[in-house]
């Protein structure tokens, strides 16, 4: 047995498949074969009956009408009574499978209910879990939490205006932010480079002074 899942056409191609196969072999003395109802099958049979191997074939059909197609190859039946049900199923709908429980498993209330099934028994109450209330009190709020960001700009002084100057610096407190005034101490600028002067141009002057007195 093969399984080849729930899909109507699914088996077509791995009967087809196991009937070349296996009708070849000199091992297989026969070929009883059960899908005498379908049509689609009568090129298959056909094939192997042009190679020779029409002896090794014999019909074994499920319903009391077989194919025309296939009746018409005139095959021999073997039948069975009771063997196979009489009354041809009508295949479920994709969704009807889809949703559907499996085999053997009870079904859902939901399912249930659309069938006309809902009762008593089927029906179940789901609590949702709740977090104890000392945990929700006690746990702290994320806003509460102050970022990074938050903490460089809370302790980055305010803008003031500074006047500073070779010699002294002076603060304008109306510049000055009212909520904070920054006492600021100048850098002390290094002094200047002492300037080299000619010895000959001071006694040039020396001596310009000397005359004029």
């Amino acid at each position: 047995m093969v399984d080849v899942g729930g899909s109507k056409e699914a088996a077509d191609a791995k009967i087809k498949v196991y009937l070349e196969d296996n009708i070849r072999l000199p091992q297989t003395h026969k070929i009883i074969f059960g899908g005498s109802h379908d049509n689609g099958y009568v090129n298959a049979l056909r094939s192997v009956i042009t190679e020779g191997f029409r002896d090794k074939l014999i019909l074994m059909p499920g319903y009391a009408e077989v194919a025309l197609d296939i009746k018409a190859l005139a095959l021999p039946e073997l039948r069975i009574p009771d063997l196979f049900i009489t009354t041809k199923l009508v295949p479920l709908s994709y969704t009807a499978i889809a949703s559907g429980p499996p085999p053997g498993l009870p079904i859902p209330p939901r399912v249930a209910a659309q069938n006309g099934h809902l009762s008593n028994s089927s029906t179940t109450s789901v609590s949702t879990p709740h977090a104890p209330a000392d945990i929700l009190s006690t746990s702290p709020r994320r806003n509460s939490i102050q970022s990074y960001k938050s903490a460089l700009q809370a302790g980055r002084p305010d803008p003031v205006a500074y006047e500073t100057s070779d010699s002294s610096v002076s603060t304008d407190a109306n510049d000055a932010h009212p909520a904070q005034l920054i006492h600021f101490t100048p850098r002390m600028s290094s002094p200047g480079r002492q300037r080299r002067l000619n010895p000959k141009l001071v006694e040039s002057v020396a001596l310009c002074l000397y005359q004029l007195t």
